[in-house]
């Protein structure tokens, strides 16, 4: 499993870890954060495989009718819901925000039952500020379970 943090400091600092599995993200924002955007990317990796299976953007302000017609999009609500500090709106104060426990190999995932045995998954999570400049940037990959 690998895992790496990136945050643009001006605006924040972003730790990043996976202990046991779980998956921990602690935020420190610096300055108000107006109607940032999210992008997801999930892709499996293996023999003779490579499967995007999430590749989304969204703004945060437009999650909740995202929701109505994407499951993705009430994935990641109901993961922020469950996991973390933070509720889904259109600004941000500075102050802490975490994500706490979460463990992308779960049931909490609803796409953990389609990969295949032994193939490497990767998550890519990056959020942009209101005009498109990233602010912070974490991936993780991990090792679906075998059969």
């Amino acid at each position: 499993m690998d895992y790496g943090s990136w945050a643009y400091p001006d605006y924040a600092s972003v730790n990043f870890s996976i202990v046991n599995g779980l998956v921990n993200i602690d935020a420190d924002l610096y300055k108000n954060l107006e109607n940032p955007s999210v992008r997801i990317i999930n892709v499996e990796r293996g023999h003779k495989l490579f499967k995007t299976w999430i590749n989304i953007s969204f703004k945060a302000c437009q999650l909740r009718n995202l929701m109505k017609r994407n499951h993705v999009a009430f994935l990641v609500n109901d993961i922020i819901r469950k996991h973390s500090n933070f509720d889904v709106a259109c600004r941000y104060l500075p102050g802490h925000y975490y994500l706490r426990n979460y463990y992308p190999g779960s049931a909490d995932n609803p796409l953990y039952f389609l990969y295949k045995p032994n193939s490497v998954v990767s998550l890519n999570v990056s959020l942009f500020d209101g005009k498109g400049l990233m602010l912070a940037s974490f991936r993780s990959s991990f090792k679906a379970a075998a059969n």
